[in-house]
């Protein structure tokens, strides 16, 4: 390891009694890493590593114990639990996709390709029908496979650096950057900044002007002469976004609990929450499409999309803030009427209106069920 690593023998040995003395019947140890470890070309290797350590000195499965990845802003495991990664949908469910000679092509070759033979996903039909009728709601159903041939087909590898090559090639014409900077946040920034001199629109959503926002007129390639202003096709619109305390929602930490935080102050001026942003750009899309006889266009027309509360009377009303406990309730899941839309109940658990009651929520993702009757944004979330 010395020879190796270059870790004086000492050093090694001090840490190496330092775990061990930390472990045992009466206390544990965690090993908490970060975007080191993770961006390591080896760094699976040493997580793996770290796991195996772990359950041989007991420290799996018990209190202070484990590993824990730390994040360096807000949520990071909530975004990819719900997700933000491309080729999974939330709680970890694969994406539809023929890859790897999988079969796909209807629920029940998704549910019976994709579900594990032991552990907990055995429920994984539970989990994906629960998903399906949190989407689509009553136009969900066993006559139509749930809608599950509304989910897009993964047609191949769209992370962060292959995407930004389709771009420099031509094959992305709009891109929508939310809290990510990648003018100067990747790999090669230089080749990602040409390449968003290429899109025909660029969306920004941000706290203050970015570099991926100003990339047109100040970018290193702008002051060089390899890029001119009026060469640069891009239509950049930025959206001044609200922050953290601006705005209702939760946090999620690396044991998934999830932590609510309330609204502190109104955003300044034109600024709006994420939450704001996303309902009403998708409240404009189904309006966009809501005449539409194309059999393509079915998943926007049918998708649920009722996230205000109270109901108002204006659906384009820029006042109306989203409710995120609206959002957060329908990711815990809850129970489905038998006229396939959304239960509530009164206080007393007894079936009433909307108006004058709350979502009949499920306890736990052991509630599930794949015939239907629950819906469930995420399947690990209970409240």
């Amino acid at each position: 390891m010395e020879q190796v690593c270059g870790t004086p023998r000492e050093t090694f040995l001090q840490v190496a009694e330092t775990i061990l003395n930390a472990s045992g019947p009466d206390k544990t140890t965690a090993f908490a890493y970060a975007v080191a470890w993770t961006q390591h070309t080896t760094g699976v290797q040493m997580i793996r590593t770290a796991s195996i350590l772990q359950l041989l000195l007991g420290n799996t499965g018990r209190p202070g114990g484990g590993i824990m990845a730390l994040r360096g802003h807000a949520t990071i495991q909530g975004s990819t639990d719900i997700p933000t990664l491309y080729n999974l949908l939330p709680g970890y469910l694969n994406m539809k996709t023929q890859a790897g000679g999988k079969k796909h092509d209807t629920l029940l070759d998704y549910v019976v390709t994709e579900t594990a033979p032991t552990s907990f996903w055995v429920n994984e039909p539970k989990f994906m029908v629960s998903l399906l009728k949190a989407w689509y709601g009553k136009n969900a159903t066993k006559d139509n496979d749930f809608a599950y041939g509304y989910l897009p087909w993964n047609s191949g590898d769209h992370s962060h650096m292959p995407l930004f090559v389709d771009m420099y090639n031509g094959q992305i014409k709009g891109f929508f950057a939310m809290g990510q900077n990648p003018a100067v946040g990747g790999q090669n920034s230089s080749m990602q900044r040409q390449a968003l001199a290429k899109l025909d629109w660029l969306v920004v959503k941000d706290l203050f002007l970015t570099e991926t926002a100003t990339f047109w007129k100040n970018s290193p390639e702008i002051l060089s002469g390899a890029l001119k202003t009026e060469d640069i096709k891009t239509e950049v619109f930025f959206m001044p976004a609200g922050s953290v305390p601006e705005m209702d929602g939760s946090f999620t930490n690396t044991m998934r609990l999830v932590q609510w935080h309330d609204k502190a102050a109104d955003p300044p001026e034109d600024a709006r929450s994420d939450i704001h942003f996303t309902y009403y750009l998708g409240t404009r899309l189904k309006k966009l499409y809501e005449g539409s006889t194309a059999e393509k266009d079915r998943p926007i027309q049918h998708m649920t999309w009722d996230y205000i509360d109270p109901i108002p009377n204006d659906e384009f009303a820029l006042t109306d803030e989203p409710s995120a406990d609206l959002i957060m309730q329908e990711i815990n899941g809850y129970k489905i009427g038998d006229d396939g839309a959304a239960r509530y109940v009164d206080t007393n658990g007894k079936p009433t209106t909307r108006e004058r009651g709350g979502l009949d929520l499920v306890d736990s993702f052991n509630d599930l069920t794949d015939d239907g009757s629950t819906c469930a944004g995420r399947l690990l979330y209970p409240l």
